[in-house]
């Protein structure tokens, strides 16, 4: 993450376990092999266990915006913004 922060501009586009659960949800599973064969149940808990452990990286973003409330266009100034 240092280094990402060091040569670039960080974005975490945070999503809550049960968004990003429906997202996967309806995603092809072969493209995401580590999720294969895993309940509804299993994909939840493994979602946001995930989340958690990363958490402390995400967080060290430039910009971290709410994924699933702010609209696009609004995406976008933010980004210019911080160019």
């Amino acid at each position: 993450m240092q280094w990402m922060n060091e040569n670039g501009i960080s974005v975490y586009l945070q999503m809550s376990p049960k968004s990003l659960f429906d997202r996967l949800s309806q995603s092809k599973p072969n493209k995401r092999p580590i999720l294969i064969g895993k309940t509804e149940e299993e994909l939840f808990n493994f979602i946001t266990e995930k989340l958690t452990e990363r958490e402390p990286f995400y967080q060290q973003a430039h910009l971290i915006i709410d994924h699933i409330n702010t609209p696009i266009d609004d995406l976008i100034i933010l980004l210019k913004k911080n160019q």
